[in-house]
């Protein structure tokens, strides 16, 4: 294929965009060809978001120019963008759950009856099902979307794009929680679309994926593009480098052993199960509820309990009884003594805090300054007369925890979104040692952070582990499973059916455990 200009479908010509205080984008570049899929990578606040937010029409860019198909267009709104043929899959899918998959399928877009008043309720459902054929997914268009798996409901928003005859889908961190089979299921619906003519953009933070799906790869850093080029030039490690400028196999390969090391101080030389020579901080019994059946298990102090399963197996489920937020039957032991958490406040007063999966929707309050985020588990160490909330007391205690944690923000004062996914991330374990936590449940810790980030959240999981804090990781990447797990529960249909050491788990052991494989 050679690179004359009309063989783009779409062109994003020097691009720029600051926000206040703020160069999100510099000169920035990009084109994707009909029928590829280019990937978009680099750190959280690299630009990949910005850029993704001036082709879906969300933003508007100060300078620069945008050509479809060789010709220059305007993008002044979604609808605009839409109406270009240009459809963006978000992280966080934008869907009413209350309505059906085909209702969703066309939402904003509704088909009426010939009087112009009523739903035409079977046209939609007809023509849904016949987009999801196309790209050979089986679903009951009846059902509301609240039904369906994750991987289901992405393949609702690309039935989305393709009914409104986009030739240009964006797909922003897809994966994130998907398992492995569904990633590769997901894989085969987005070669298909490729197969159709259809030009995709593919942003993820998980570089494994991107030489399987990818064609071609830009890679940005601070707003500029850093190299591009055909995916088979490039391997993991050295768009890296690109990225971040060092070899992440090496930083993960150092941590293992930290973390081996740490997890050894709690343990005695024997040839019997080490777990009997240590202090039990946490005991499940028979816990159960409409999600999970009959759930058992201990976590030891200085320990991390990775929990892993496909999507849907209950383990998110299982960390929201724990943590008091669904209700549940069983009983849970804290050091021995039994208590009944009832709320999340009252898990928070026994020392147990839950970082959960969806941090924008449920851990943050987006627009609120960063102190506040810190200290809302903790208002009384701010309170003043037991009535007011005093800065200089919320400073004296968040600070601290700012510079012990490492986290990266210009002021107290900005609001959190204004940060990077993985400082988000560290204010929210940072919330949780507030409260003096001893417990840290944390949900798909890594989901949406870039590699630097990652290893940054490693390494802070390691030092609490140290510190004798005690850790639950629900995780879908297996080998993020294997390298923090110090044991590993596998979870299918709301049960959990194996327990396996770091020493005697691989991938194919716990996926054929997920998926009931011999």
């Amino acid at each position: 294929m050679n690179d004359l200009s009309d063989n783009y479908i779409i062109e994003l010509i020097d691009i720029s965009k600051s926000f206040p205080g703020v160069r999100a984008l510099q000169n920035v570049s990009f084109s994707l060809r009909r029928g590829e899929v280019h990937a978009l990578v680099g750190e959280n606040g690299a630009g990949k978001s910005t850029l993704l937010k001036i082709l879906s029409g969300a933003i508007s860019l100060d300078y620069g120019h945008i050509k479809k198909n060789g010709k220059e267009i305007k993008i002044s709104n979604p609808i605009e963008s839409r109406r270009l043929g240009i459809s963006l899959v978000y992280q966080e899918l934008q869907q009413v759950p209350d309505l059906s998959v085909a209702q969703n399928i066309f939402l904003g877009r509704e088909q009426l009856h010939h009087s112009g008043i009523t739903l035409d309720k079977s046209r939609m459902e007809a023509e849904a099902s016949s987009v999801l054929a196309r790209i050979g997914i089986s679903l009951d268009v009846k059902l509301p979307v609240k039904f369906l798996g994750i991987a289901e409901r992405q393949m609702v928003e690309i039935a989305k794009a393709i009914l409104v005859k986009s030739d240009v889908i964006a797909f922003d961190e897809p994966t994130s929680t998907l398992s492995r089979l569904e990633t590769e299921e997901l894989f085969r619906v987005i070669r298909e679309l490729r197969s159709q003519g259809v030009g995709i953009i593919y942003v993820s933070h998980r570089l494994n994926e991107i030489s399987e799906i990818a064609d071609r790869i830009t890679i940005l850093r601070d707003g500029s593009v850093v190299t591009s080029g055909s995916v088979s030039n490039f391997t993991e490690n050295e768009i890296v480098k690109y990225m971040v400028g060092r070899d992440i196999e090496k930083i993960e390969s150092a941590l293992k052993g930290q973390i081996d090391g740490i997890s050894s101080k709690f343990q005695k030389e024997s040839s019997a199960d080490t777990r009997s020579f240590r202090k039990e901080i946490l005991r499940v019994e028979s816990l159960s509820n409409d999600k999970i059946r009959n759930i058992n298990f201990s976590l030891f102090e200085g320990e991390i309990l990775g929990i892993a399963g496909l999507v849907g197996a209950g383990r998110t489920e299982l960390v929201r009884a724990i943590y008091g937020a669904d209700p549940y039957s069983g009983t849970i032991y804290l050091e021995g003594r039994e208590v009944s958490i009832k709320s999340p406040r009252y898990a928070i007063k026994l020392g147990i805090g839950l970082i959960p999966e969806d941090r924008k929707g449920q851990a943050v309050l987006k627009i609120m300054p960063v102190r506040i985020n810190l200290i809302l588990s903790s208002l009384n160490l701010a309170q003043k007369f037991g009535i007011f909330l005093s800065k200089n007391r919320m400073n004296k205690a968040v600070i601290p925890i700012i510079e012990n944690l490492q986290i990266r923000c210009p002021s107290l004062e900005i609001p959190i979104e204004n940060l990077s996914g993985g400082n988000q991330q560290k204010v929210i374990v940072g919330r949780l040692l507030l409260a003096q936590s001893r417990i840290l449940i944390f949900d798909e810790p890594t989901r949406g952070i870039d590699v630097g980030a990652k290893a940054e959240i490693y390494r802070l999981m390691k030092d609490l582990i140290g510190q004798g804090k005690s850790i639950i990781m629900v995780s879908s990447d297996l080998p993020e499973i294997l390298l923090m797990s110090e044991r590993i529960l596998v979870m299918r249909g709301g049960q959990i059916v194996k327990e396996l050491s770091r020493r005697e788990a691989s991938e194919e052991m716990i996926m054929l455990a997920e998926t009931g494989g011999s």
